[in-house]
């Protein structure tokens, strides 16, 4: 009887079941490691406060107001938002029909930024679309007041 030569396999995993097992943990581990150094592309791109907000006058200049409050609110999910951001809310939300909401963020602006021209003029705008004249008219004798 003759005896066959065996041939050595030339790959190196493939028959050695504990060298795999080693190789994997030891990637997965390298992996885990180095993950800090390396952000996640879908943290990259998560939309931020800056770039919500230039989508926002994106919607704006097509006319799509409804996304344009949508966009706004996002940014305002992020950080607390500046008057121009909050006035931006109110006037998207009267142009695309949710005049209450408009004007209890007009309402809100104004109180929280206090009486100055441009939350007076967007707070008398919101308070048009729910008819509240005396509103309007407290908020455009204030405004007048300040020139």
């Amino acid at each position: 009887m003759q005896m066959e030569r065996v041939r050595k396999c030339p790959c190196l995993l493939s028959h050695r079941p504990q060298l795999r097992w080693l190789v994997a943990v030891s990637g997965a581990a390298l992996a885990v490691l180095l993950l800090p150094l390396f952000p996640i592309a879908a943290q990259e791109d998560a939309p931020t406060y800056e770039s919500l907000m230039e989508q926002a006058q994106a919607c704006k200049a097509k006319g799509d107001f409804q996304g344009m409050a949508d966009a706004i609110g996002q940014a305002l999910e992020l950080g607390e938002g500046t008057e121009y951001a909050w006035r931006s809310l109110a006037w998207s939300l009267a142009r695309s029909g949710h005049f209450e909401r408009s004007f209890d963020i007009a309402r809100g602006n104004v109180e929280h930024f206090g009486d100055t021209a441009w939350p007076l003029a967007q707070l008398a705008d919101s308070a048009l679309y729910v008819h509240d004249s005396d509103v309007t008219y407290e908020a455009l004798s204030k405004a007048e007041q300040l020139e």
